[in-house]
């Protein structure tokens, strides 16, 4: 199946953390829709029917980041820092990430 379609895909693999989930949501709409990372937020936070604040929230406490750490990590090409820093968060869900990635990256080119 392809989700090419300009909505975003809810990352509802089984099990998988909601802030996990939530964070790679933002990945997407910045990768994929090309929104900046407040705006990306915007939109999962209105999607999820929660605040902009709360998702913020969500992935600088779970990554251990300041905002704009996290954006000089998703501007690295591939992500490549950020995914290891999920990676080592989300140890259990290393699979569900690099697949993700490679998925995301795929969709671009």
């Amino acid at each position: 199946p392809t989700n090419h379609e300009l909505k975003i895909p809810a990352v509802s693999i089984q099990g998988i953390p909601k802030s996990l989930a939530q964070i790679l949501e933002v990945v997407y709409e910045m990768e994929i829709n090309g929104y900046s990372r407040t705006e990306a937020t915007k939109r999962v936070a209105h999607k999820r029917g929660t605040s902009p604040q709360t998702i913020t929230d969500k992935y600088c406490r779970q990554i251990g980041k300041k905002a704009h750490e996290i954006d000089q990590l998703l501007s690295e090409p591939g992500y490549e820092g950020f995914k290891k820093i999920l990676e080592s968060k989300f140890g259990a869900y290393q699979q569900v990430i690099e697949s993700y990635f490679e998925t995301l990256m795929v969709a671009v080119e």
